[in-house]
Parts: C-alpha cells; sequence; structure tokens
C-alpha cells in the first residue's frame, strides 16, 4: 500500500501539479479494506493519464508508476477531475497472494 500511495503523489507531484501546488490525500479504511484518494490540481498543458496503464520498455528507467498501482492494488481509477486527476485504489485485507 505504501508503494502504491507513493507512486502516485509522486505522479502528481511531478506530472500533475505546478510547483508548491498542494496534493490532496484522503485516507478512508475499515477492518476489510482500504480506501485511499490522491488528487493533483493539475499543470497547464498535461494531460490528465486516463487511458489504461501500459508496460513500459525494459530498458526505460522511468514510467513504470501507473503499472505499479495498477498491479498491487485491488482496484485503480484514474479521473479528470477540476483541472486536475484524481487516482483512487482500493486495497483488501489479507490482499491477494498471487500479487505478492
Amino acid at each position: 500500500m505504501a508503494l502504491v500511495v507513493d507512486e502516485a503523489v509522486q505522479n502528481a507531484v511531478e506530472h500533475g501539479s505546478l510547483p508548491a501546488a498542494p496534493v490532496e490525500v484522503r485516507v478512508d479504511a475499515d477492518d476489510r479494506e482500504a480506501r485511499v484518494v490522491i488528487r493533483d490540481r493539475g499543470r497547464p498543458g498535461a494531460a490528465p493519464p486516463l487511458s489504461d496503464p501500459r508496460p513500459t520498455a525494459p530498458s526505460s528507467i522511468r514510467g513504470r508508476g501507473r503499472t505499479i498501482i495498477a498491479g498491487l492494488s485491488e482496484d485503480a481509477a484514474w479521473e479528470a477531475r477540476q483541472g486536475g486527476t484524481e487516482v483512487r485504489v482500493r486495497f483488501v485485507a489479507g490482499g491477494d497472494s498471487e500479487r505478492a
């Protein structure tokens, strides 16, 4: 969960926000699942990443964040919101042992 949230926040800071702009992180959890929302304010000229994540070439040193987010969370969704991007991820208690 920490890696997924870190990747989403890093993407919001680097690609989805102007320097020093706020990035919102909201966590809601109970004994069965956790839901995290990360929202940036957008960057002029930058389109929100709304397509499905695609694998990155093995030789690339960047571009794996969205694939990591989608692969390690139970659900992941990206939506355009108020000029920026909102990423919603969900984790289920116990996780899926096949993902580890």
